[in-house]
């Protein structure tokens, strides 16, 4: 009877280990609610786009976060009221951010829209976002009329450091042109350690199967 007690303990022990909820990978979420909700552990960062100057030639670079677009020799930033006031604009048909997997940025949002004369037009829209360990492309839309004057919001959190993230139009003809705006960033500034809990139910399993394994010798018959 003392065996099949200590053996039901130790299984509840291994359920209530095995049933803690838990998800990998990187996760998308379209309003400011769901990913201020989900990213309350992550310290936050405004990336500041407002100091970036007119037709620059390269890249961008801003709290550490570098923007790219396609072609590299058109940019340009200024204030919008649909972009929520500020938003950044390199390139035509595509606009790149990378982020340094040393930067420890397990989240990051923004706006995303069309500018320009290319607006109102029928081209590709592919949104990916890649981790250390993860690529997903949750928008892929062939034939998308790209709003003019309109901005969406968008946003990705991770289990593993953002390293880049892609917002393209039709690259190869230079169409539309991708404006973002409102960029924020969450960054983990510490490792994640498990709870004071966990650690104790844990321990109190190794415990009941030591102790299992002990009654189990000891009530052994002996054989001659």
């Amino acid at each position: 009877m003392k065996n099949k007690t200590l053996s039901g303990i130790f299984l509840a022990g291994t359920l209530a280990l095995t049933s803690v909820p838990a998800w990998s990978g990187i996760v998308v979420y379209t309003d400011q609610t769901s990913y201020n909700n989900n990213t309350t552990g992550l310290t936050a960062s405004h990336v500041d786009l407002s100091n970036a100057q007119a037709f620059f030639g390269s890249s961008y670079t801003a709290n550490g976060v570098t923007f790219v677009g396609n072609p590299t020799v058109f940019g340009s930033s200024s204030t919008s009221s649909f972009f929520n006031n500020e938003f950044f604009v390199y390139g035509a048909g595509q606009t790149t951010i990378n982020l340094p997997s040393a930067a420890n940025i397990y989240a990051i949002s923004f706006y995303y829209g069309c500018t320009g004369s290319n607006c109102n037009q029928p081209n590709p829209r592919v949104i990916t976002a890649t981790s250390t360990t993860t690529t997903i492309t949750p928008v892929n839309d062939a034939n998308y009329f790209w709003p003019a004057s309109q901005s969406f919001f968008y946003s990705f959190v991770s289990t593993s450091p953002l390293t880049q993230i892609v917002i393209s139009g039709n690259a190869a003809n230079f169409q539309p042109n991708v404006g973002i705006g409102n960029v924020n960033i969450g960054v983990q500034t510490a490792a994640a350690t498990p709870e004071v809990a966990t650690f104790l139910l844990i321990a109190t399993g190794l415990g009941l199967m030591a102790r299992l394994r002990r009654y189990t010798v000891s009530a052994s018959p002996v054989t001659a």
